[in-house]
């Protein structure tokens, strides 16, 4: 999955959003990110609908919605850390 979603720009768009992106709130840059997982994750199953089993195209939304939690729950994580390292508090 990591290859799929490098080919599909999901790195790049999450990388720019990250730095167009400056908000207070902890939870904004978390959500954007999780928004652009579950995009372009949708996209490539919209892509290669023909060719998955239908167990495979009945469990997009468990795992669309597990995915936006993993990439939120780093990302908040992650851009916790960095506010900390980035005040000087260190890690």
């Amino acid at each position: 999955m990591p290859v799929v979603l490098f080919l599909n720009g999901y790195y790049l768009t999450r990388a720019l959003a990250g730095v167009a992106w400056v908000s207070r709130a902890p939870w904004v840059y978390p959500a954007v990110a999780a928004a652009f997982f579950v995009l372009h994750v949708h996209i490539v199953v919209t892509q290669s609908r023909r060719d998955l089993t239908p167990f495979a195209q009945a469990t997009e939304i468990p795992f669309l919605a597990g995915g936006a939690c993993i990439v939120f729950a780093c990302a908040f994580a992650g851009n916790r850390l960095f506010r900390r390292w980035a005040r000087g508090g260190g890690v």
